[in-house]
């Protein structure tokens, strides 16, 4: 296991408390005591472990059990099932959570024993700062899913209780941890810490120190980036009897909680119940029914009619389907002219011989919402190793890229979002699926800021036509979220760290917003370029990703 480094090749980071020089995300070794143990003397590797109550007692000695553990940041996503090709140990012992006010952030913390061990639990101590003020924390048992590539991928986050806080590791196995870090808009800025003991049986085996860095500047609660998800009705399906309608407003709530708009509101927006959720700073969108009623109420408040959308067609990718959009939204915006309309789309269909898809769409279309893999310059759409948003090379020839097109369509009126969906199935391009990596599900929204969209459009985070938990021939996509279990203690909605990655990645969103404002735009785009040269060359490196965004933060809130 490495101890805390310095990168040197990137960035320059301030000290953080007790005048350690920080790595991103990386602190030096400090002495914290627990329970009058330091750190450093649990760390040492002779450290012998517990062995089980005799009671119950195992041959744990005999089986030379060791467990290794270490900090990583919340982006790496490292398989669980430990086989020869998976690298382990890449962390370090302790960890340094940099963020704004006002955000939620992620430390994720690796537990792994080559030979299984029983009876793991962990314990955080409190986050605080030299006068004694402390940050708001969860703590979360990560399980892991199945997939057809043999990996089991750490996925489903479910809130630490008594039901779960005692871990056996198996085998080959490795266990995640999650501690979730909440500052508020009055949070002090400044150096926390604390500490994540690992336990067996009651008694401390390792103790991980953990460090937090709030800088002086607060995530908006208006997000800079619109969005629009899906919550679908598959949340009934899986042991949950309560009303459909509670049930739904319980998955509304905690996604709106992450500052991402669900499609529709959890009340009919003629019911004075849903002028409460309009009027929330956190829901930036919401479709509308087709009816007299909506539209007459919207129209009176300026910030619900700018929110309303109708989404009456999707994906239109022919002639056919491009006259069918003509018929719906040419009817809709003579009724109702001031509620916006969008329609996905993953090719620029041809129309006739002078006229394709995104040029007959122009009369109709308020909110234009590409597939972000459309961005690809140069190729046609093969679907094997890029795609394009046209069909034909003649098309590509004909036709400028997208990005020159979406700005000439905008330039008056209309904004730009984009999507990502299955399509394509090629594992350049980024996107929120279980075996894309970590910085992929992230990076995704670095490239939203790059390309110029305002929004991010899912289909759906609650797409189980395939159980969450335990299918293997299920990528998860349009699944972003989990139900939960009695058995586990905790039957609310479940988060994954991919929809961890999406909170986190409309958060950088923000921070670019506030960069490109007070820094300007060369000082955006220098950062940015860090982490993303176009929609098809990105990092893959952790250590540069985390620097850029340090970089990033700081640089935000030096131009207060």
């Amino acid at each position: 296991m490495k101890k805390s480094v310095i990168l040197t090749a990137v960035i320059l980071i301030p000290a953080v408390l007790f005048g350690c020089a920080g790595d991103p995300g990386v602190t030096a070794s400090v002495d914290t005591q627990i329970n009058g143990t330091t750190a450093e003397q649990i760390f040492d590797t002779e450290t012998e472990y517990v062995t089980e109550p005799e009671s119950t007692k195992t041959d744990l000695k005999e089986t030379d059990a060791r467990l290794d553990v270490w900090y990583n940041h919340a982006f790496n996503k490292t398989p669980t099932l430990i086989k020869p090709t998976v690298t382990l140990n890449e962390g370090t012992e302790d960890y340094t959570v940099y963020m704004a006010k006002n955000e939620y952030e992620n430390a994720q913390l690796y537990m792994y024993a080559p030979a299984g061990i029983k009876g793991i639990s962990v314990e955080l101590s409190g986050i605080k700062d030299r006068d004694g003020n402390s940050l708001k924390t969860d703590v979360f048992r990560v399980y892991s899913v199945p997939y057809t590539d043999g990996n089991n991928y750490p996925d489903i986050m479910v809130p630490m209780n008594e039901k779960i806080e005692t871990i056996d590791i198996k085998q080959k196995n490795a266990q995640v941890i999650i501690v979730r870090i909440r500052t508020e808009k009055d949070t002090k800025p400044g150096d926390y810490s604390g500490a994540l003991t690992v336990k067996q049986y009651g008694e401390p085996v390792r103790v991980c120190p953990l460090y937090c860095h709030v800088w002086n500047f607060e995530i908006p609660d208006t997000p800079s980036s619109k969005s629009a998800m899906g919550i679908w009705d598959q949340i009934k399906n899986y042991g949950n009897d309560t009303d459909y309608n509670e049930l739904y407003k319980s998955y509304y709530d905690f996604v709106i909680d992450y500052r991402i708009s669900p499609y529709y509101l959890p009340y009919d927006v003629t019911d004075s119940q849903a002028d409460a959720y309009m009027s929330d700073p956190r829901v930036t969108s919401f479709i509308v029914p087709q009816t007299n009623a909506v539209y007459n109420k919207l129209k009176k408040n300026d910030d619900w009619i700018n929110k309303a959308y109708f989404y009456a067609v999707d994906e239109p990718s022919d002639k056919a389907a491009l006259d069918k959009l003509a018929a719906v939204y040419g009817k809709l915006k003579k009724n109702f002219p001031m509620i916006r309309t969008i329609a996905p789309f993953y090719v620029s269909a041809a129309y006739d011989e002078n006229t394709d898809g995104i040029d007959f769409m122009r009369d109709y279309i308020d909110i234009w919402c590409p597939v972000a893999a459309g961005f690809t310059e140069g190729g046609v759409a093969n679907g094997k190793d890029i795609v394009s948003i046209y069909p034909t090379e003649e098309a590509a020839q004909k036709y400028p890229w997208l990005s020159e097109r979406m700005a000439d369509v905008t330039k008056e009126k209309g904004e730009l979002w984009w999507y990502v969906c299955s399509y394509p199935p090629i594992k350049k391009y980024c996107n929120l699926m279980i075996d894309y990596t970590g910085l992929q599900n992230r990076v995704l929204f670095w490239q939203q800021k790059q390309y110029n969209a305002t929004g991010f459009l899912y289909w759906a985070c609650t797409y189980w036509n395939k159980d969450p938990w335990s299918s293997r021939d299920f990528n998860r996509d349009g699944s972003l979220l989990a139900y939960g279990k009695e058995e586990l203690g905790y039957t609310g909605p479940c988060s994954t760290l991919r929809f961890e990655a999406v909170r986190d990645g409309l958060d950088d969103y923000d921070m670019l917003c506030m960069c490109e404002k007070l820094c300007g735009a060369d000082k955006m785009n220098e950062i940015l370029n860090k982490v993303t040269a176009n929609i098809l060359e990105y990092t893959d490196s952790d250590a540069v990703f985390a620097a850029a965004r340090i970089e990033l933060g700081f640089a935000v809130e030096a131009a207060q």
